[in-house]
């Protein structure tokens, strides 16, 4: 499992090529289960000359110990649902997959469900640490940071800070992604750029901001939501730890 399962946000980021879209949305339930629903549309085909040096540049990035990174837009259904299968143990479970492929365009929607919010951090968030913990007024704090600089997303990150490599705005112009997190309980504060009763949102738009992709590879989420009435169980997942 080092396809989909390296982690969650570092596999959105390499779907970019071209016009990329992501929506992901996270909703927590009350006994700490759960829904991740994700949608993306990416360009398919090779594109332009300068389009595929920028994603051969990304390929090697990443590449580990003369392996070769495969960009997650390459994988099947079929290939998808297997790497999924092997993360039943930790309770997450992939309950719809569909890809539609129209005018070039790649529109693939994915919904996961899991029983923990611990056991989805472990299967699609390795490379992150994660922490639900409770505060003295009752309130629940999860926390998500980057891991050190020997990560794939660290990797990735530094490699696309450079503004002066021209093959970082061809690879990522028109990449945009908003992240969403709906707590059981109403938001009390959050790092997002937008909070609203139980729901805070994380928006990255590379168009508006040339470091969007750098914030959220390298992004430490922050939300803080009522506790009352809730009885999760609080954890710390580690990156690098499954």
């Amino acid at each position: 499992m080092k396809n989909y399962g390296q982690g969650l946000l570092l596999a959105l980021v390499l779907l970019a090529a071209g016009c990329m879209q992501i929506e992901q949305d996270l909703a927590l339930n009350r006994d700490g289960s759960g829904v991740m629903q994700l949608a993306y549309m990416t360009q398919e085909g090779d594109g332009t000359l300068a389009q595929q040096a920028a994603r051969e540049f990304l390929r090697q990035s990443l590449t580990i110990s003369g392996g070769t990174a495969r960009l997650p837009q390459d994988m099947s259904d079929a290939e998808i649902r297997k790497e999924f299968a092997g993360y039943a143990p930790w309770g997450v479970k992939l309950e719809r997959l569909s890809t539609e492929r129209k005018a070039g365009r790649m529109v693939r929607r994915v919904t996961i469900s899991f029983k923990s919010l611990q056991g989805l951090t472990r299967a699609l968030l390795p490379e992150r640490t994660v922490r639900l913990s409770r505060d003295t007024h009752g309130n629940y704090l999860l926390t998500q940071q980057p891991g050190d600089g020997a990560s794939a997303a660290s990797r990735l990150a530094s490699a696309v800070a450079d503004d002066s490599n021209p093959l970082v705005p061809e690879l990522f112009k028109g990449f945009r992604a908003t992240l969403r997190v709906t707590a059981p309980g109403r938001v009390v504060e959050a790092n997002a750029v937008q909070a609203e009763q139980n729901t805070a949102t994380w928006r990255f738009d590379f168009d508006q901001d040339p470091q969007a992709v750098n914030r959220l590879l390298q992004q430490s989420m922050r939300l803080v939501f009522d506790g009352r009435g809730l009885n999760l169980t609080p954890f710390v997942q580690s990156a690098g730890t499954r």
